[in-house]
């Protein structure tokens, strides 16, 4: 287990924040981007790594082309410093620095605890917060990520079998003594077929938790476009969610509790097993 304190005392500098989940297609990347995109909104100099190494879509999401990816700061992993990793990083409209995933999957395998290691040192040593997206799941390279976070923002859906995985998730957490650093997102939180937050939130046995509104067809519209909810529509409400999201988590200050619903809309399925 990696020493926490310490581990700050090294870098002495950026934070690190891991979005996970234990689905895919549950707003994992659509999350990432923005709030790194509300965090540099906020007049902090951002990076933005894909961590899904094998199939991630960053770049796309974002309307990226890049020239480099993960696969030449592998290549070029012996001679890398802060300086020429920062020239193969992509810059966003928006100023986030984005390391995409690499182009091929085959190149994921490549991607070895070390290289993990020395490219985050060098990413936390010149931007003041690391926003990464992981894949789907805990891998060997996700967990590693983990283990060394400031935050972790677990993400799942109000559906049975996200819920599900996401209790599973909490638990391996528990297991690894990173509880502390886990803060979930219920994102889609207010899709009437689904089941209710604090049905979900007892489910989790969790207290509270952030929520991103239910707003399918602006969302998926801005990821299909690579046009940022947080920059082309800030004043949405997923946006707006996002940029609260941002602010909680740069300020320390504690989630706000959420109110139920006056109606339940999710009654005929239990969230209990």
């Amino acid at each position: 287990m990696v020493d926490q304190a310490a581990m700050n005392s090294k870098r002495n500098k950026g934070e690190l924040i891991v979005v996970c989940g234990a689905k895919g297609g549950i707003g994992k990347t659509l999350i990432s981007i923005n709030l790194a995109i509300a965090l540099q909104k906020n007049r902090k100099q951002v990076a933005l790594w894909d961590g899904d190494f094998q199939f991630g879509d960053v770049d796309i999401s974002l309307n990226l082309q890049p020239t480099f990816t993960m696969e030449e700061v592998i290549e070029s992993m012996d001679s890398l410093d802060q300086y020429s990793l920062e020239s193969l990083m992509t810059v966003h409209e928006s100023g986030v620095a984005v390391l995409p995933a690499p182009r091929r999957p085959e190149f994921a395998d490549l991607v070895t605890p070390a290289i993990l290691t020395k490219t985050l040192n060098l990413l936390l040593e010149r931007y003041e917060r690391v926003v990464v997206d992981t894949g789907a799941g805990i891998t060997e390279q996700s967990l590693s990520l983990l283990e060394q976070a400031d935050q972790i923002l677990l993400v799942t859906t109000s559906g049975l079998s996200p819920v599900k995985h996401t209790k599973s998730i909490l638990e391996i957490f528990d297991a690894l003594e990173l509880r502390e650093r886990v803060r979930v997102v219920i994102n889609r939180s207010t899709m009437e077929s689904m089941a209710p937050i604090e049905k979900i939130l007892e489910t989790l046995q969790i207290d509270t938790a952030y929520t991103v509104p239910n707003n399918f067809s602006v969302a998926h519209a801005s990821l299909d476009e690579g046009r940022p909810l947080t920059l082309y529509k800030s004043k949405s409400d997923v946006a707006r969610a996002i940029f609260k999201m941002a602010e909680t988590m740069e300020t320390g200050a504690p989630i706000d509790p959420i109110v139920p619903p006056k109606t339940s809309f999710f009654k005929k399925h239990s969230l209990k097993h």
